[in-house]
């Protein structure tokens, strides 16, 4: 009955590792990556999942409605868009 004990033990503990790797892109930002697996020692599969955050620069930059003239005191407004 112990040797049982000690297998069923190491059952429990055991561990599986995966890895993925890829070169990110702006098209990653925001993907969800998920993790699941199941065994007969879980009823239900354990899941967890991450959101990815890609940090990346505007692919461009606009000016709109600026104005192109002014005297001195005048108010000056510009839109930018990136």
């Amino acid at each position: 009955m112990e040797s049982s004990l000690i297998i069923l033990i190491l059952l429990l503990i055991g561990e599986a590792e995966n890895e993925i790797s890829f070169v990110a892109s702006s098209d990653d930002d925001k993907a969800v990556y998920t993790c699941a697996t199941s065994s007969i020692m879980t009823p239900e599969p354990m899941v967890k999942s991450v959101t990815l955050k890609v940090l990346y620069a505007p692919s461009s930059v606009m000016i709109k409605k600026a104005q192109k003239e002014a005297k001195p005191g005048d108010v000056i407004s510009a839109k930018n868009r990136a």
